[in-house]
């Protein structure tokens, strides 16, 4: 019988990129990937793309997995080994059968289920998903959640798990302690599952902060990409975004400099200014500093290594 240490192996960190691999390698490396923690079935797969891309990180427990199969139906079952959570998200959306039971999963939106359910998963309109499997972390979620906007240790999961891996490789030391804040975040996440506190209807500009939220690690992040995950034109996004007296790149970069300050007021060590601004989506180091500085009044080096 195989143990967990087998499923898992020692703490080391590998990445996988598949990018334009064809699209029939990309998933299977997906079901091999997540058969380290589910027995895992295709369902039918039907989409107008050649290729798909397939990025991993895996990091002792944790495994992470951005999958990206373009236009069109795709799906798959999963029964998560004893022991093992998922964490989910689909930005286009998607559906998730539950012995009997539907749910929908909102576009971007994050699905945490108790280990060992079992599940399908149906992308009615592919795109990309992300797919968290965590063995040993989430025994006392009572059953599957969908995590509202107002759970905010659900932003800081998103944008760390989006960091690990659109910001490998990492360094070991770094890669594991990046990866510590993350559980941390989750073990908030369930903290507040379990006080239940009530989540209020969401409101279309509170789905587009959540997507910003999660989507701060990427330099590259283009108001395409949100309304994408909206499934909405770019037009009917800058409205309601204008709708409340701000614009999609104001928004965006006031929410950088916003958890740079509390990326910076949190850490229990110093960083590097530099370790912040990438991890917070700016390419340069120098204009994050001044930015940052004309924001908050004080360089980021007062609470940072400057190097």
């Amino acid at each position: 019988m195989m143990t967990r240490q087998d499923r898992w192996g020692d703490n080391r960190l590998t990445q996988q990129d598949y990018a334009r691999a064809r699209l029939k390698d990309a998933r299977q490396a997906a079901a091999r990937l997540w058969a380290r923690g589910a027995r895992v079935e295709p369902l039918a797969h039907r989409s107008k793309d050649a290729h798909g891309s397939l990025m991993a990180l895996e990091l002792g427990r944790l495994v992470l997995s951005t999958l990206d199969l373009g236009e069109g139906e795709t799906g798959w079952h999963l029964q998560p080994h004893a022991g093992v959570a998922v964490m989910l998200r689909m930005i286009r959306g998607g559906v998730l059968q539950l012995e009997g039971q539907q749910i929908l999963l909102p576009a971007g939106q994050i699905a945490l289920l108790p280990p060992g359910t079992r599940f399908e998963l149906i992308l009615p309109r592919g795109g990309r998903q992300d797919l968290a499997l965590l063995d040993g972390f989430t025994d006392q979620v009572p059953a599957c959640t969908v995590l509202g906007t107002d759970i905010a240790a659900s932003h800081h999961l998103a944008f760390m798990a989006g960091y690990l891996l659109r910001c490998a490789p990492h360094p070991t030391e770094r890669a594991n302690r990046l990866r510590d804040e993350m559980i941390l975040a989750l073990r908030d996440v369930i903290d507040d599952l379990l006080l239940k506190r009530q989540q209020p209807a969401e409101t279309d500009f509170e789905r587009f902060g959540f997507l910003v939220n999660a989507s701060l690690a990427r330099s590259d992040l283009t108001v395409t990409d949100i309304a994408s995950g909206m499934g909405i034109s770019v037009r009917q996004l800058q409205r309601l975004v204008a709708a409340h007296g701000t614009s999609f790149r104001h928004f965006v970069h006031q929410r950088r400099l916003e958890l740079a300050q509390e990326i910076i007021a949190s850490a229990p060590h110093q960083l590097r200014v530099s370790e912040v601004a990438y991890r917070c989506g700016f390419r340069d180091p120098n204009y994050f500093s001044r930015a940052y500085a004309r924001h908050w009044g004080t360089p980021p080096s007062q609470g940072s290594r400057t190097c």
